[in-house]
């Protein structure tokens, strides 16, 4: 698994459900809102930031 996520995306990305800025967990690999209600993972660097119904 490539954890080279570049935290910069980090001032310009947010979850698509809430509105929250995310924050990157890199033990985890993966992004989650302030209130840790939704996560996104990463893959090779990428954040899927999909939303299912």
């Amino acid at each position: 698994m490539n954890t080279n996520f570049n935290i910069k995306l980090l001032d310009f990305l947010q979850c698509p459900q809430s509105g929250q800025k995310l924050l990157f967990k890199k033990k985890e690999n993966i992004l989650i809102t302030i209130d840790k209600q939704y996560f996104y993972k990463i893959i090779d660097g990428i954040p899927l930031l999909s939303v299912h119904d």
